[in-house]
């Protein structure tokens, strides 16, 4: 039907009233979700009436939809209620709550933000006992969505909140500090008259307890462990003063000690008894905190592992590896030593080399210069040739292939009697450097064959690189019997490389 002949007749209220006559009781409520959407007072009460008559009869009979039906409209979002509301009808409102049953949802609360304070006013005090079984969140957020502190004020003064219900909407504040600060003082201002201690925090430091208050919205123990981990001393102290429900755990410790963050370390050991565990002193250890490493040794039991040694040498730290050494029995693995040659930590390797009695297990390897190799730390690759004898593999002469500074590559090729296999090859190749190409063509016998060749052209064909192809073929001292030999084979493999196919015919003419 048209809408605005269905809202022609809607508004008549005789036409309406035949009509409803005839419809089924299961669509009497609907029609009154109708009537209050369209300001329609008369049809609301009438049809209000009409249902009450049928319940009568239905519940003498013992039937019970009625019941269900009730049920139905408890939960039914946008009810008549929701309507009033929305349309900021007082009188329709105050005659619902007087005749009938549906309870003041959330939307229904929700919608009362967009009318004036009147409606959510006459809310907060008429229908108290529905509001109230919203838990705080629903009830303050909306508040806060919106920054109306007028009507915060007001529902914070005439509304019983516990000090539990106000602390755990404390933990949502952090996402309004800026569109609410308003309503955010007001609510703090209000909490903090509540509280039995409270500290002088400045506005930032309120900031930051907050930004911990809402990290722990789902996990407690997060809000404490992130103060700690950042090295928040004064936000940890607020916490633990005024959350007794909140908890740290061993994160809290460990991650003070990894960031080096010396005063939440001790203030944790002093006044918490979660404790920690041996990754405080590993990772206290790996980024160089040697103060925190030697309080843990002497005021924890906790202890460390060999990751300890292995990232103090990864990272460089040679002065708490030393210490480790001397303090400590957990020793280290062949991590230590490669972690400090693929970094480049020259010093490191030195003091190993000298001081260390290496076992298979602890011991330099040919991975080891790999590793420095991979990470093109050249004066790592030749200390470790000079006073290693353990070189390195097939893999370090891929690895140094791809590097864009040829030095190690042709070092290698000077220097070390190992064979540089296809992958070299096609690792110069894919690395993008022509002269690189040539340079190993021309230098390695391994790649002076017919096979080599076909790897070169096959890369560029297959791009259709024929600006390279020209390049290959002019600047390389490639025989033209070689080149007629793949060409056929070129040329059907990649029959869409026309560019490349034109140029490397005119070029062998």
């Amino acid at each position: 039907m048209d809408k605005q002949i269905f809202l022609k007749i809607f508004k008549n209220i005789y036409l309406c009233k035949y009509i409803f006559r005839y419809v089924n009781e299961d669509y009497l409520y609907r029609f009154s979700v109708t009537a209050a959407r369209y300001n329609n007072f008369s049809i609301l009460q009438w049809l209000h009436n009409r249902k009450e008559k049928r319940e009568d009869v239905s519940l003498k009979k013992g039937n019970d939809w009625i019941k269900r039906y009730r049920e139905k409209a408890e939960i039914y979002i946008y009810s008549p209620m929701y309507w009033a509301i929305r349309n900021g009808n007082q009188q329709m409102l105050t005659w619902l709550h007087e005749n009938r049953t549906e309870a003041v949802t959330y939307h229904c609360y929700k919608k009362s933000f967009s009318q004036d304070s009147e409606i959510l006013r006459w809310l907060l005090v008429n229908r108290q006992k529905d509001i109230r079984k919203l838990n705080i969140v629903s009830i303050m957020a909306p508040l806060f969505d919106v920054n109306d502190h007028v009507n915060l004020e007001w529902v914070l003064k005439n509304m019983e909140f516990t000090m539990s219900e106000l602390s755990r909407m404390e933990t949502y504040l952090y996402p309004f500090l800026e569109s609410a600060s308003e309503s955010v003082a007001i609510f703090e201002q209000h909490l903090s008259m509540k509280r039995p201690t409270s500290f002088n925090l400045s506005v930032e430091e309120r900031q930051d307890v907050l930004r911990f208050l809402n990290k722990g919205r789902r996990n407690k123990s997060k809000a404490m462990n992130s103060a700690a981990t950042e090295g928040n001393l004064t936000a940890l102290k607020w916490l633990h003063q005024n959350k007794s429900g909140y908890r740290t755990s061993t994160l809290a410790m460990n991650g003070a000690a990894a960031n080096g963050h010396f005063d939440c370390v001790i203030w944790l050991h002093s006044n918490r008894s979660e404790g920690c565990t041996l990754k405080s002193m590993n990772k206290a250890a790996g980024n160089g905190h040697s103060e925190i490493v030697k309080w843990l040794h002497s005021n924890r039991t906790e202890g460390c592992s060999r990751i300890a040694m292995n990232k103090a040498a990864e990272n460089g730290h040679l002065e708490i590896l030393i210490w480790l050494h001397e303090h400590r029995t957990e020793g280290f693995s062949a991590r230590a030593i490669n972690g400090a040659s693929s970094n480049g930590h020259l010093s490191v390797l030195k003091w190993f080399h000298e001081n260390i009695n290496h076992n298979v297990m602890q011991g330099f390897s040919a991975k080891t210069m790999d590793k420095a190799i991979r990470n093109n730390h050249f004066e790592v690759v030749k200390w470790l040739h000079e006073n290693r004898t353990e070189g390195c593999t097939e893999a370090g002469v891929e690895l140094a292939a791809k590097l864009k500074d040829m030095s190690i590559l042709w070092w290698l090729h000077k220097n070390m009697d190992i064979p540089f296999t296809e992958k070299v090859l096609r690792n110069g190749i894919k690395s993008h450097q022509r002269t690189k190409v040539k340079w190993l063509y021309e230098n390695r016998s391994e790649f002076q064959t017919i096979e080599s060749i076909k790897i070169i052209f096959e890369h560029l064909f297959n791009k259709d690189s024929s600006n390279n192809v020209q390049w290959m073929v002019e600047n390389i001292s490639f025989s033209k019997d070689r080149l007629e030999s793949i060409k056929k084979e070129l040329f059907s493999k990649y029959p869409n490389a026309t560019n490349s196919i034109i140029v490397f015919e005119n070029l062998l003419k």
